[in-house]
């Protein structure tokens, strides 16, 4: 049901029903007015890293479960953010951070 939602709402077509491994992923921009999500519900925190690593020439954005939480109106618990930094880089503009290890999925 969600997956219909969001297919809708990104004006997707139906998601394949086999693995495509390989296949290239593209980002789709969706307007303000289209999406609908409440800006108050967003972490200033996490806006806040988004906006640092855009200005640092990184591309950055919040994913996961904290999107499917805005889109249906709902405060998420945590934000994620995919970036195409790495952690030395993220490291250099976030000088409180630590590296605690290997990626979430990995090993």
């Amino acid at each position: 049901m969600i997956t219909k939602f969001l297919d809708r709402l990104l004006r997707r077509g139906p998601r394949p029903k086999s693995d495509q491994s390989g296949a290239t992923l593209v980002a789709h921009k969706v307007s303000k007015k289209s999406h609908q999500i409440n800006p108050a519900l967003l972490s200033k925190n996490a806006v806040k890293v988004t906006h640092t690593l855009q200005q640092a020439g990184y591309k950055a954005y919040i994913v996961g479960g904290a999107v499917r939480d805005l889109v249906l109106g709902i405060a998420p618990k945590d934000f994620d953010v995919a970036t195409n930094a790495t952690p030395e880089q993220v490291q250099k503009l976030f000088r409180r951070s630590r590296l605690i290890g290997p990626t979430l999925g990995e090993g």
